[in-house]
């Protein structure tokens, strides 16, 4: 998303979400939020309008605004098919790192400041890919053990009970509660924010309680989660970049 620039930036932040915006005062009656195909946001209000008053105004409106982004979003040009070669950015909980391709130590792969480095001898784009896609693969499985374990102890007294959080690709869809119980996440979802990986947990969990997404599973979601709306909009908007 571009964010306008300039004395005239301002911003509502709520939670682990922002929208930045413009203000284009002028002879009008009413305020009315514009968003343009490159997500960037102006508010449209009366000359005498406070910037209190718009923020209040953006922040009344922040879902509408999540949602024209996230159609725009839609026609935007894809990530193009990674190379696996130095200098293509990935992403890992949120945050871009470059590739980095190292040949002077033992095979590995690691985050050194925003660097993804790869030491390898090779340089088959192919065996660099299976390196960075194992790194990912376990790197989910930590990351998604670890915080479901935390979140599933912060949920038992709403009768959420504990269980095992797997990993599987999934074409279409974050993660899944079987009949059974069993909870299965993708691991690509480990490129999205840290709030957004606790959102599709947290979702999961409820269906150990509620299998139907009916009242009675909004409900507890909303109950253990007040913001979980923001957060799916969010994980929605960087949806077109959640690849390998």
């Amino acid at each position: 998303m571009k964010a306008p620039r300039g004395e005239n930036q301002h911003s509502v932040v709520w939670d682990n979400s922002r929208i930045e915006f413009s203000i284009d005062r002028g002879d009008r009656r009413r305020m009315r939020l514009v968003v343009s195909p490159d997500g960037s946001v102006e508010a449209r209000v009366p000359r005498d309008t406070s910037v209190e008053s718009v923020r209040d105004f953006v922040f009344r409106q922040r879902k509408w605004v999540f949602r024209q982004q996230l159609y725009f979003e839609h026609f935007r040009p894809r990530d193009p098919e990674r190379r696996y070669v130095a200098g293509e950015t990935f992403r890992y909980l949120g945050r871009q790192y470059r590739l980095q391709l190292d040949d002077s130590g033992p095979d590995s792969v690691k985050l050194k400041g925003r660097l993804l480095i790869v030491t390898t001898k090779s340089r088959n784009s192919e065996e660099i890919r299976g390196a960075v896609q194992r790194w990912y693969m376990d790197r989910a499985r930590i990351t998604f053990a670890r915080r479901s374990a935390s979140l599933f102890e912060r949920l038992a007294p709403h009768g959420i009970p504990a269980r095992p959080v797997g990993i599987r690709r999934m074409s279409r869809r974050w993660g899944s509660c079987t009949p059974t119980g069993r909870i299965l996440i993708n691991p690509y979802l480990i490129i999205a924010p840290t709030d957004c990986v606790d959102y599709v947990l947290v979702h999961e969990m409820c269906h150990l309680v509620h299998q139907r997404h009916d009242e009675s599973f909004y409900g507890l979601l909303t109950t253990v989660m007040t913001n979980w709306p923001c957060r799916r909009l969010r994980l929605e908007k960087c949806g077109p970049h959640l690849s390998l």
